[in-house]
């Protein structure tokens, strides 16, 4: 069947009453949905079935018999909807009867919204005027105006079509003017008001074919004479992105970038459905389907290969992956025979099938069981109920760990509005409990830091003003500062503009001193681009971060206008600047620099192959003038056809695709290779494959074992001095030395085929006649390391979190967040052994980090605490007298490699850190991944540190003063000095495993491999959270808004939403309505489709997928949306907010974490002409960090999407 069928049976009550009732899949099948219709054809009522051992979801309508007006509508386990008229029968109240009195009451807490239409004469013409009220405070009736909205009835023209000026809660006017010049077919809209410019779009014939920005920047779509559209012009380069058709059909058959390479051919079947996709290098994807046109078969040379399997209702059931690379998918034709199922009795012959069970009569997820190992024979599995409003009641995880959720109006006596309540865990994870205002924004939070209370001014309760924190944080105060001001003023080289209520910045401080620890201000140009950041942190200097963009082709209409593309910016006070370019014809970063005056502090240069991959990166600057290079350095970067890095190397001189191996710097290069769902099979270090370490895999994806072979010994040294590298306790030949310019690089073998081992590396260097007076030079450097065992053994629990390798031991709580890690070495080993503890608070961010030794009776070492804004890291308190916390270091944060507010998760978006004890402001210089290379001082230039990492983000080079106190180096992620791993947020990443420590919390939804990172390819990729990860611009569509995905994203050719979402963190819930429930509430945001849909999980309705799917962040707690100069004031957003009391506020991202953890560093010196750089095995797993993608800014939000 093509489709999942529906089978209709009718019938009629003893009232008159008519009644549908439609069964899904079968005639007699247990999910269906029963429509009861009156005499006039309104619906009463409707039902549908619980999830099993729940009652049937009804809703029931009520009617006013005189006037037949909708009345009430009451769902089950919710408080009545009423709405209310006046004499012409115009709708003038609706609101949720939250103490169920029978009536709307203004001064209760039920939450109202208002609508007062009426005629207006103002400018010698007549208006409609609409007025949206709401009662925003707790048992109060006054009502506050929150938009309004005056439509032009008379005084229009032939040429002015229609006019509409809408006033929002604070004041400010957006006119938006229609006007048409017949002649020419065109429809002209403007729209003024909120900045010093205006927008205009022009259409022809029904056709958008200009916009133009406020910044005066124009967009040109072209179509051909079928109306199909053929191009696209890039205002910033004069290029067009131009779409060719399949003949006679809307069907998009290629696509050239502005440049004309081709990067993508499509091929369809006879019923329009893609069957094959060709890249820019002639590889494929291939695809098949079933009767029902759902994606059954995804297979080719650049596609990691996967089959799914359907029931009869049509949600996704299993799923399969492979792990075999003796199977080959390049073919045309699938290699199998075999046809997945989902029986779980007949598992498939070869292959790792993954099944999904749905309840039949809600079609709500309730089963996920994962592939059978050894261990699992018949596979783990996690488990779901859900509450009679289909929320998600008890999760139960493979380990056995119950969550329990409640919402208010699950107990009598409580408001019936559904919201999250609390999280109950029956382990040791801390509870977590909610309140809520009369607006449904939440009031207080309980967590594992205490009590966190939310203020809300009386005047504008819409609005947060405030988050004061327990005393475990000193009681200190986070204030959120609103534009209050008009007109413009001077910022740098900006004309700026107020805009009243936008959000500005914050403060951090104490009740009576609100910002004696930090104040950070939003700048925003008049015409709305984001300008820059005023950042004053306590005993430091205010200073201005000032944003410039690259300017648009000649081909504007007016030249040098800014484009959406960041050029770079400044820091007041200091003579240093960070700029970049792009390529001729594409978005994508070319060169980057960070300079002190005309001092070149570090540069990168970039070239890119035809899937605009990396090609070539060469780096330059006071940083690497030690190698000696005279003629250059460069990367060479290779990709396997799925677009996996399959090896990086180091060469002298400029970019050559095949250069000569004599210009190679030893111990610069990294290979790799991969099975088909992405395991990483081997890594080698030097191209010898007898030396390089493999991996062993299981049905899960987990790397159960792994060699560590070698330790990798890098540095510099004069050129006419002599080296020699020894090994203690060696267990392979004397090391050979390796140079090249006045690099030097060497393997040593150590002694770890019976456990891990502890050893030194000795680096001597000598120079004859080197000194004052012809006297010889001679030095000795030792470095120790801890190598684990040389084949290394991995654990995991039920739940999939890696819980032992050797050397250390980790634990997770419920929400697998990884709270401990304890050294398992013996005492007496030689390494310090520790143990750590994190905690986190109810949006999953990491708020403490303690660190203790073992080997001194358990004594606290450090503790550190942290405050956020939004997930921005931007206060890091030391705790370690928890009597007298103090502001450790401050950061500040600007637009990151996306040219957003948090889009890519803070990446390339630290500009300051002030270390408040140390007493000094650092600067971060910057490659084009976001990768933070160096730190100059804030005061005088000098570079206080250096780093250079390994494709995966193992630390090779850490160099100076703030080399090891660094906590942001690799990827701008927050990183300690213990373990070597990163912390994203959702999970910690292993840049030696090149891999999560766990499974991706949003599943299925962030790869198919679900400890993977980045498609292992972190040269062109960044991850964002530890859920998914953007970057390789793809292909230039109307629904791509220019972002880049993952390759191994799961295709919507699906019937039913994609079941992956099963296993959020705690801090996700979905009401009835389907829209997210994401504290804290900030603002009223952008409305969700509403709505529940079978078969997607506890998402019901799968909001989420537009954090998988789109690359910009919504704007977290700035409170800067994706459109900063209009930001979200609709009245239709804060009327979703009272009437149905959810949470649409700015996190719908799921929290894009910045604050991130860093480990694994070597301070290194120099002496007599010799740098130690760092030994490749110091930590106890291989040094931190890791890759990035390309540095690509996403588009102007003033621009169109």
């Amino acid at each position: 069947a093509a489709v999942v069928p529906e089978y209709y049976t009718y019938g009629r009550e003893t009232d008159g009453t008519l009644w549908t009732q439609v069964n899904i899949a079968s005639a007699t099948s247990a999910r269906w949905r029963k429509v009861w219709t009156d005499w006039m054809g309104r619906t009463v009522k409707t039902e549908s079935p619980g999830f099993t051992g729940q009652p049937n979801f009804i809703e029931d309508y009520f009617y006013e018999s005189g006037t037949g007006r909708l009345q009430k509508l009451k769902r089950t386990g919710y408080a009545p909807e009423r709405y209310e008229y006046d004499a012409l029968s115009r709708l003038v109240r609706t609101g949720t009867d939250v103490d169920n009195s029978g009536t709307l009451v203004p001064s209760s807490n039920d939450r109202i919204a208002e609508t007062d239409r009426f005629f207006e004469y103002l400018e010698g013409a007549w208006w409609l005027r609409e007025d949206t009220k709401g009662c925003l405070t707790a048992s109060s009736g006054v009502s506050t105006t929150i938009s309004t909205v005056r439509t032009r009835l008379t005084g229009l023209t032939e040429t002015l079509r229609a006019e509409t000026r809408t006033t929002d809660v604070d004041g400010t006017v957006l006119t938006r003017v229609v006007t048409v010049d017949r002649p020419a077919k065109t429809v002209i809209t403007t729209e003024t008001g909120l900045a010093s410019a205006s927008t205009e779009e022009r259409t022809v014939a029904g056709f958008p074919i200009t916009i133009k920005t406020r910044a005066g920047v124009v967009h040109t779509t072209n179509y051909d004479s079928l109306g199909r559209k053929v191009g696209e012009i890039d205002p910033r380069t004069g290029g067009s992105f131009t779409f060719g058709y399949k003949t006679s059909t809307g069907l998009r058959e290629w696509t050239r970038d502005g440049g004309g390479v081709p990067l993508s051919t499509v091929a369809y079947d006879s019923s329009g459905r893609v069957v094959s996709d060709r890249d820019a290098n002639n590889q494929s994807a291939y695809f098949s389907y079933n009767s029902r046109g759902q994606l059954s078969r995804r297979w080719g040379a650049t596609s990691y290969p996967v089959e799914y399997a359907y029931n009869s209702y049509g949600e996704r059931t299993a799923m399969r992956t492979f792990r075999n690379t003796a199977l080959s998918f390049s073919a045309v034709s699938w290699p199998l025979a075999d046809t997945l199922n989902d029986n779980p009795a007949t598992p498939p012959a070869d292959g790792d099938r993954t099944l999904w069970a749905f309840d039949a009569p809600s079609g709500l997820l309730w089963k996920k069981t994962d592939a059978p190992t050894a261990e699992h024979p018949n596979g783990k599995t996690a488990m779901f109920s859900y509450t009679p409003r289909g929320q998600t009641y008890q999760r139960t995880s493979a380990r056995g760990i119950v969550t329990t959720y409640r919402y208010f109006g699950d107990s009598a006596g409580e408001p019936e509005t559904g919201e999250l309540r609390t999280v109950d865990y029956n382990d040791a994870t801390p509870d977590v409990s909610y309140t809520y205002t009369r607006l449904g924004q939440i009031a207080s939070v309980t967590d594992n830091t205490g009590v966190r209370a939310f203020g809300y001014a009386a005047s504008t309760s819409w609005r947060l003003a405030s988050e004061t924190l327990s005393a475990y944080f000193g009681s200190r105060v986070l204030t959120r500062r609103y534009d209050t001001a008009g007109g413009d003023y001077t910022f740098g080289t900006y004309a700026a503009g107020h805009m009243q209520g936008r959000e500005e910045g914050f403060e951090l401080g104490v009740e009576g001193a609100p910002a004696r620890d930090l104040r950070q201000t939003m700048v925003f140009a008049n015409y709305g681009r984001f300008a820059g950041i005023r950042t004053e942190a306590a005993n430091t200097t205010a200073q201005d971060i000032v944003y410039s963009y690259i300017p648009t082709a000649a081909a504007q209409p007016q030249a040098g206008l800014p484009s959406r593309l960041v050029k770079g910016y400044t820091v007041s006070g200091t003579n240093f600047a960070v700029s970049r370019g792009y390529a001729a014809m594409l978005d994508l970063v070319t060169w980057i620099e960070s300079k002190w005056n005309t001092t070149n502090l570090v540069r990168f240069d970039y070239t890119y192959n035809s899937l605009r991959q990396r090609k070539f990166s060469s780096q330059s600057g006071d940083a690497y003038a030690d190698y000696g290079a005279t003629s250059g350095m460069f990367h060479r970067y290779h990709y396997n056809t799925r677009g996996e890095l399959e090896s990086a190397a180091l060469y002298r001189g400029t970019g050559a695709d095949n250069p000569s191996s004599t210009d190679e710097y030893p111990g610069r290069r990294f290979e790799y290779r991969y099975d088909p769902i992405g395991n990483r099979r081997t890594a080698g270090a030097t191209g010898l494959v007898a030396n390089d370490d493999e991996y062993v895999t299981n049905a899960l994806n987990q790397h159960t074992q792994k060699e560590n072979n070698t330790i990798r010994v890098l540095g510099t040294a004069s050129l006419t001095a002599s080296l020699a590298v020894m090994g203690t306790p060696p267990s392979g030949p004397a090391p050979t030395v390796t140079r090249k310019d006045k690099a030097f690089a060497a393997e040593v073998f150590p002694a770890n085929t019976g456990g891990p081992a502890r050893g030194t590396v000795d680096v001597y260097a000598a120079q004859p006649g080197g000194a004052a007076g012809g006297a010889d030079l001679a030095n000795k450097t030792t470095r120790s390391y801890t190598a684990p065992r040389q084949t290394q053994s991995l654990t995991y629990d039920d739940d999939g979190n890696l819980t032992y390798d050797g050397v250390w031991s980790y634990s997770y709580d419920a929400e697998n967040r990884l709270t401990s890690m304890i050294s398992v070495l013996p005492a007496g080993f030689g390494f310090a052994r520790q143990r750590l503890a994190f905690g986190y608070d109810y949006r999953g961010r990491r708020f403490y980090k303690e660190v203790f030794d073992l080997d001194n009776a358990d004594s606290l070492v450090s503790a550190r605490r942290f405050i956020y804004n939004g997930w921005d890291l931007v206060a890091e308190l030391d705790a370690f007298n928890p009597s007298n916390v103090v502001l450790a270091r401050s950061y500040t944060w600007g637009l990151d490699v996306e040219g957003s507010l948090g889009g890519a998760g803070g990446v390339g978006a630290l500009v300051r850190m002030v270390d408040h004890v140390a007493g000094k402001t650092l600067l971060p210089c910057y490659d084009g991944n976001g990768n933070v290379v160096a730190l100059a001082n804030g005061a005088s230039g000098t570079l206080e540190a250096i780093y250079e990492y390994s494709p995966f983000g193992e630390l090779l080079r850490a160099e100076g003063t703030y080399a090891k106190a660094n906590p942001f180096p690799f990827s701008t992620k927050f990183q300690g000095e213990e373990t070597g791993l990163v912390y994203y947020g959702a999970r910690f990443y292993s840049p030696g495993l090149g891999r999560f420590l766990n499974r991706d919390p949003i599943a299925e939804q962030g790869g198919l491999n679900l400890y993977g990172f980045c498609g292992n390819d972190g040269i062109n990729r960044w991850d964002v959270l530890g859920m998914f990860y953007f970057g390789v611009p793809p292909i230039k569509q109307e629904d791509s808004g220019g972002h880049g995905r993952s390759r191994d994203r799961d295709s919507k050719n699906s019937v039913a939403p994609d079941p992956w979402l099963y296993d959020l963190p705690a801090f996700v819930f979905y009401a009835a309505s389907g829209n997210i429930q994401v504290p804290p509430p900030i603002r009223a945001g952008p409305r969700d489709s509403g709505g529940t849909s079978n078969g997607s999980g506890p998402n019901r309705g799968g909001p989420l997928d537009g954090i998988v799917s789109r690359n910009r962040a919504i704007a977290a707690e700035l409170g800067v949306s994706d459109d900063y100069e209009r930001q979200v004031r609709s009245a239709d957003g804060l009327r979703d907010v009272i009437v149905n009391g959810t949470q649409l506020a700015a996190d719908l991202n799921v929290g894009l974490i910045v604050a991130q953890m860093l480990e694994g560093r070597s301070v290194t010196g120099e002496k007599y002409g010799v740098k130690d750089y760092v030994i490749g095995a110091v930590s106890l797993i291989p040094p931190a960090g890791r890759g990035q993608a390309v540095a690509r800014c996403s588009r102007e939000e003033s621009e169109p999407s």
